[in-house]
């Protein structure tokens, strides 16, 4: 479909003949603020509500050993607290945004989320 419709714009467009074409491509260009404006309105937005530090919960603090018995790493589980702009927390979750024309992420809430830290004995 995507073809199709082109080379409709070419004829209807141009004096060239769909046959004759040798190569002819369609591509989209955007600016700097419409790709990462977004992005940066939602980590100037997370960076201001977290300020210092808004939670962290270290669940599990374990000393991982070798058959040998040396220690060979530390398993830290836990959750923090974070900003969230998202619908769900579960996949597909959608950027909830101000609104069809303002592409802006827009704060939902804070949610604990999980995390896994292994920290080796040694580099």
């Amino acid at each position: 479909a995507g073809f199709q419709n082109l080379f409709s714009w070419i004829e209807s467009n141009s004096d060239i003949s769909i046959s004759e074409l040798q190569t002819t491509w369609e591509f989209h260009t955007s600016s700097t603020e419409s790709m990462i404006g977004p992005l940066l309105s939602m980590r100037n937005d997370a960076l201001e509500r977290i300020g210092d530090g808004i939670g962290c919960t270290v669940e599990s603090n374990t000393e991982v050993f070798d058959e040998e018995g040396n220690r060979s790493h530390w398993l830290m589980t836990g959750t923090f607290t974070t900003p969230q702009y998202t619908e769900s927390f579960f996949p597909p979750a959608l950027i909830r945004r101000t609104s069809i024309d303002d592409r802006t992420p827009v704060f939902v809430e804070n949610r604990e989320i999980p995390f896994w830290l292994v920290i080796p004995n040694s580099a």
